[in-house]
């Protein structure tokens, strides 16, 4: 009897899930409706949680503050209870353009491409976990030292010594990535972060649309192409970014690093050569791959 009654609520439940009224619902609502079904069992709760988020999430981790907010995603600073040691939280914005699964499917996918690169100039993920209301929830490591991005916001300059920083630690983070079998195709000064130890300290940060070499992901492609600010010739025609379409943003970011460095002189003139390579319209006349742009940077001495 008590099963009987357990399957008839558990149908009609299931109705609700995937019908409004006796109209189906579109596959993906019902998808993160059930997502959040889940979560409410998971947690042997008897309401489904509601979009702010716990003041603890997963008994563990304590909102310090919100660090940065974009219509789609939002990145909290979050404090280990009894560890104290901080750590970054992207999750999806609950505003009303993302409540809808296949941002969801997008942030999981993200956890597990940067999942496979470990490298001291990558942001190092460790995982992902799933909020209370069922939205993913990725975890970083903190890098409070802010963006490339700010510091040119600042204006503050730089030496020859910390461009070459810089870009040492850039190109053995692309070549980490490449390593993997993997394109960034988003590598911008907003997504390279410091983690206050120096200009050396600066690590890539955000896979949200990187992808594994060769492929193409019709999710992906459906709800971002690229947005880079320093995309490509061939990516802005609409073609897949490879190897090469990082090192064109590589080129980019020198540039730009060149015309906040307070130095003028041979080995400047060199670095903006190598700039100028890497930026080639021509994916065919850059370097080839990171290792070798990597190694033509060395060669320029200070």
């Amino acid at each position: 009897m008590m099963m009987d009654q357990i399957a008839s609520k558990f149908a009609e439940l299931w109705h609700v899930l995937t019908h409004d009224g006796d109209i189906i619902r579109d596959s993906e609502e019902s998808r993160l409706l059930i997502d959040r079904v889940r979560a409410a069992l998971d947690r042997g709760d008897a309401s489904l949680a509601t979009w702010p988020l716990p003041e603890l999430i997963a008994g563990t981790f304590r909102i310090e503050e919100l660090a940065h907010e974009t219509s789609r995603v939002q990145v909290y600073r979050v404090r280990h209870r009894d560890l104290g040691t901080d750590y970054a939280l992207k999750t999806l914005h609950p505003g009303e353009k993302t409540d809808h699964a296949i941002f969801a499917d997008l942030l999981w996918r993200e956890a597990r491409i940067h999942l496979s690169v470990r490298h001291e100039n990558v942001v190092t993920s460790y995982g992902a976990l799933r909020l209370p209301d069922g939205r993913p929830g990725l975890l970083f490591e903190w890098m409070g030292g802010g963006s490339l991005l700010q510091s040119f916001s600042r204006k503050e300059r730089l030496s020859i010594r910390g461009v070459r920083a810089i870009m040492r630690a850039l190109l053995s983070g692309v070549q980490a990535i490449h390593a993997a079998g993997l394109v960034h195709a988003d590598i911008t000064p907003a997504n390279l972060l410091f983690s206050g130890d120096g200009l050396a300290s600066l690590k890539i940060a955000d896979f949200s649309i990187a992808r594994k070499r060769g492929s193409n992901s019709d999710l992906l492609e459906g709800a971002v192409r690229t947005r880079s600010s320093l995309a490509s010739p061939e990516c802005a025609a609409g073609n897949s970014p490879d190897e090469r379409s990082d090192l064109y943003a590589c080129g980019r970011i020198l540039l730009l690093l060149l015309q906040h460095c307070e130095e003028n002189g041979a080995i400047a003139a060199n670095l903006a050569a190598l700039a100028r390579q890497l930026a080639h319209d021509n994916p065919d006349c850059r370097p080839q791959s990171a290792r070798e742009a990597f190694t033509l940077l060395q060669m320029i001495k200070a």
